[in-house]
């Protein structure tokens, strides 16, 4: 802004946008000019530098407008001096004034005299100029900051910083060579390396010729003549050149023009550097050959040489013999007498020593590659320097293409077995290929002396070897869903045939099979149920298994039941399940097919010598995880035809005890169910696929290695389109009309006291884990002790301080039974239900619980009671011990005291009510404390629910914490 009242006063404002304002003010009294100025800081400035452009800006304008007002000379120096006098404005003046009012500028001036390069200093300003022939006194004048007159016009001073950029670049480069600086005749000679940054730094030149100046042009190119070579005598025609030779490059000045010549080509130069100082060069015999073997055939295009092309060319007869094991032995005739012909004999002795003939070996070749290669596509080369002859086996030579051979299966005694089609070599000679191309070889020759030309189909055969080795896969026994996998793996080397046709056929329209629903069974099943029967009914028949990985409360239990029912009577089943389901099983078989003779080993029962017995007189036997885990020995000797684990995450640690004795079963068809087939990591899914179809995703280690990279969408879609066939998985909302789920998050906040207590607990565990380095290690104790003084204070330390959670719980559940709903509590303390408990007994609300240690029989007379007892409104539920197992459609109210970062488990047990057979919308609630460690687990796990989606489910990330992860739940 500039405001302009008078030419006695006035003032300027300029505001940098947005964080600092600079004013000043002028007064103009006579011949004095008085400036005053302030600056007021807001904040950073945005500019960059010390002086920004509104300062200078400023002062532009106030000099601009006071030339306006200056009355003489002496005003106008005045006010110079008054700046010069204050620190801030002689700045401004010497860094950015001075930058725009004096730009002195330096060109060198060349002049070639003898063998030198004398030079010397043209200086511009403001269209004057000024020569300095001597450079170290200019290089004086400089350092001393002198003043000179501009031809005897204006005045300058020569210092440094007056200069322009390029300038000053030149004077520091001067200066660090002052001291080995030549001086001939008065003048300085360049340092020849002084050219290279004239060149590379395009640096303009001038060069003196004769009387005129001449601009100087570097050329990037050889100079515009050319090296006569005429009997023994090497000359050129011009003489009007000179050549400077540097460490890399060489410069040949040619009146104004320098042509270039790269440090690859010095010898080039060297050679013109010789001629300028004698243009005649004689050469003897021996010189001469040298020239013509190791110049000549470098620099032919800038040289002439017509004697050579006047010349007949020489013939160079090719004599090849094939020999016994492929020897290729050579032998040439022609006339190497002549020196003239020097070049094409050298060429031709180039040839066939890179084709491998040596004179040390008599021009023999042994290495069939080498031979091969040579017969067929390396004899034209020969006849390129005269006639070529071959012996008669040579001609006969037969090089064939690598026979398309694919592999198959073959249903031998109802084992699938590998074999070739049309297969022309040995499974040896196929293996040796392999071995021979990835060598490097690209021709073989077989035990009936056929020459093959290998190439990369090859490697189809290597990856399949490969892969059914790391699946240890006999080829002589492999099992239907491996040659699945196989044969769509490798379609370009293997061919399907009628069995894995049917089986694909059948596994993609399993829902249009004819398999018919038993009819013994007391139910009437849904589509997708029926659906579901027909897909296990498909894998049964082919003796494969699969995962039924239905979303929850939707009937997988009816569907395993219904195929059992349409087995033969002596089959034998064995179902596994956790320990508190094992009479819930019991109790499906007797409410839908109660004539299925079962047996639940429970106690007594599971002794070695009881349980084969009912292993005789009983088709399904029920055991828990924890059973099998102990009496797995039992079952060595015992052969089952259907193998079904229930809520099989239990098995997705593939290290654990319980999953190794799992599989351990020796079962011909082996079936999964779970809700979630992934609850940790990807590896879960492994474990479950490893225990239903032994080697279908490789081993554990290959798994891992090549799916670490678990989000990467090509990776994903491959093990997608790898998995599909064998799981099965329907939702709740697309099978059922259930209502629909309600989930809300709802905030306690703590009293002044519990904060606190929290906040020192914290603070100390901050430092834990800080000098723990924030390992994984201790973190999930420290992450327990927090959420425990976020559930229930009292269960970390001793106090009477009320507990505002529990506060918020309580009011909750009195509204909801005020509102005529049913409740259930989830948590996964237990400890912490004594405390809820009490509150609930002192509001004088019946209620009923649930927790490991409840005897399984107990649980299902609880959940009988609950459903049916409508004074009984709250139902306390340990979250893994009722997260599974258990129909509490009754309730439509669910509350998760504590949510943890494990969604699948909680969405577990919000469907013991939101499952088949609820008539009423389902309200989930999550109780969380602000500010506390459960808020930060609730916002990592929104952050962490992406895997696996585009395969099956939500999953649960704690085994996969970062460091940046742990220090979130800590800040």
């Amino acid at each position: 802004m500039y405001q302009n009242k008078s030419y006695d006063n006035f003032n300027f404002e300029i505001q940098k946008i947005p964080t600092l304002i600079f004013k000043a003010q002028a007064t103009f009294d006579g011949n004095l000019v008085t400036l005053n100025y302030s600056k007021q800081a807001t904040g950073n400035c945005s500019c960059k530098g010390h002086l920004c452009r509104h300062e200078i800006c400023l002062f532009f304008l106030l000099r601009d407008k006071l030339n306006e007002i200056f009355l003489n000379k002496q005003s106008e120096e005045l006010f110079y001096t008054r700046v010069l006098e204050d620190e801030f404005m002689q700045e401004l003046m010497e860094i950015n004034i001075y930058k725009n009012i004096y730009k002195y500028k330096i060109t060198p001036l060349l002049e070639i005299k003898n063998n030198n390069i004398l030079f010397s200093l043209k200086l511009n300003y403001k269209n004057l100029e000024e020569t300095f022939t001597d450079v170290l006194e200019f290089l004086n004048l400089v350092q001393n900051k002198s003043e000179i007159d501009l031809n005897q016009k204006k005045k300058a001073i020569l210092e440094h910083k007056y200069f322009d950029d390029a300038s000053k670049r030149l004077i520091d480069l001067l200066e660090l060579a002052r001291d080995n600086l030549e001086v001939v005749e008065g003048s300085v000679v360049l340092p020849s390396e002084l050219l290279n940054y004239f060149y590379y730094e395009h640096v303009p030149c001038l060069i003196q010729v004769s009387q005129n100046r001449y601009r100087l042009k570097f050329v990037d190119s050889f100079p515009p003549f050319k090296i006569n070579v005429e009997n023994k005598k090497i000359y050129t025609e011009r003489s009007d050149y000179k050549t400077f030779i540097t460490k890399s490059d060489s410069y040949v000045f040619i009146y104004n023009n320098v042509y270039v010549i790269h440090e690859n080509d010095m010898i080039y130069a060297k050679l013109l550097e010789k001629l300028s100082e004698n243009s005649n060069q004689t050469l003897n015999d021996s010189t001469l050959e040298i020239f013509l073997n190791n110049f000549y055939p470098l620099y032919y295009d800038h040289i002439n040489y017509d004697y050579f092309h006047k010349k007949e060319d020489i013939h160079i007869d090719t004599y090849l013999t094939l020999n016994g094991n492929h020897s290729l032995t050579l032998k040439y005739d022609g006339d190497f007498d002549d020196d003239t012909f020097y070049l094409k004999k050298k060429n031709y002795k180039i040839l066939i020593r890179e084709l491998g003939f040596k004179k040390a070996n008599d021009y023999t070749i042994t290495d069939l590659n080498q031979v091969m290669d040579i017969i067929e596509n390396k004899l034209n080369l020969f006849k390129e320097y005269g006639t070529l002859f071959v012996s008669e086996n040579i001609e006969k030579i037969q090089i064939s293409n690598l026979s398309k051979s694919r592999l198959s299966f073959k249903l031998d005694d109802s084992i699938l077995k590998l074999s070739f089609d049309n297969m022309q070599y040995t499974p040896d000679e196929l293996y040796q290929m392999v071995l021979s191309y990835k060598k490097g070889d690209r021709y073989f020759e077989t035990e009936d002396k056929e020459i093959v030309k290998l190439d990369d189909s090859l490697l189809e055969f290597e990856t399949l070897s490969q892969d059914m080795k790391e699946n240890i896969i006999d080829p002589n026994n492999i099992p239907l869903y491996q040659a699945y996998y196989l044969s769509n793996r490798y379609k370009d080397v293997m061919n399907t045939n009628e069995i894995l046709n049917n089986f694909s056929r059948d596994l993609i329209n399993y829902s249009k099979a004819s398999y018919e629903i038993p009819s013994v069974l007391k139910a009437n099943l849904r589509e997708y149920q029926e659906n579901g029967f027909k897909w296990l009914r498909t894998l049964y028949n082919y003796h494969l298994g699969g995962v039924l990985a239905d979303d929850m409360g939707i009937g997988k239990t009816l569907e395993i039941i219904s195929l059992i029912s349409s087995m033969e009577e002596n089959t034998k089943v064995l179902i596994v399940s956790p320990t508190s389901l094992i009479f819930n099983w019991n109790n499906e078989f007797e409410k839908f097919n109660p004539q299925i003779k079962r047996k639940v080993l429970y106690g007594d029962l599971r002794s070695n010598k009881v349980m084969h017995k009912l292993y005789e007189e009983n088709q399904v036997l029920i055991t828990s995880y924890e059973a099998l885990r102990v009496d797995v020995e039992n079952y060595s000797d015992l052969n089952f035809d259907v193998m079904v684990i229930d809520e099989a995450q239990f098995i997705k640690n593939p290290d654990a005890l319980k999953t190794v004795a799992v599989k351990k079963i020796n079962a011909q068809c082996k079936f999964a169910l779970t809700g979630t087939p992934i609850e940790n990591s990807i590896l879960d899914l492994w474990s479950i696929f490893d225990f239903i179809l032994p080697s279908y995703l490789q081993s554990k280690n290959k798994f891992i290695k090549k799916y670490e990279d678990f989000m990467n969408p090509v990776l994903l879609e491959e093990l997608n389109k790898k998995i599909t066939p064998f799981i099965l998985r329907r939702l709740k909302g697309d099978v059922l009309s259930i209502p629909e789920k309600v989930s809300t998050t709802t905030y306690s906040v703590m009293s002044e006291e519990e904060r606190k207590v929290y906040d020192k607990y914290l603070l100390d565990i901050r430092t834990k884990v800080s000098e723990d380095n924030y390992s994984i290690r201790n973190v999930l104790s420290y992450l327990t002790t927090l959420r425990e003084l976020a559930c229930e204070p009292k269960l970390v330390l001793d106090t009477d301080n009320k507990n505002s959670k529990m506060d918020m719980l309580i009011e909750i559940i009195e509204e909801k039974i005020y509102a005529g709903h049913k409740i259930l509590v989830f948590s996964q303390f237990t400890s912490v239900f004594k405390f809820i408990e009490k509150r609930l007994k002192e509001s004088n609300i019946k209620f009923l619980k649930l927790t490991g240690e409840t005897d399984p029989k107990k649980r299902i007379e609880l959940v009988n009671e609950y459903n049916s007892n409508e004074d009984i409104k709250v139902f306390l539920i340990s979250l893994k011990a009722g997260g599974t197992g258990l129909n509490l459609t009754s309730a439509d109210t669910i509350i998760h005291y504590d949510p943890w970062w494990n969604m699948a488990a909680m969405n577990q047990a919000t469907d013991r009510a939101h499952r088949m057979g609820q008539t009423r919308t389902v309200h989930e609630i999550k109780l969380v404390n602000k500010d506390t460690i459960e808020e930060k687990i609730i916002e990592l796990e929104e952050k962490k629910l992406k895997l696996t989606k585009e395969l099956i489910n939500d999953s649960d990330f704690i085994s996969r914490l970062t460091i940046e992860d742990i220090k979130s739940l800590f800040m």
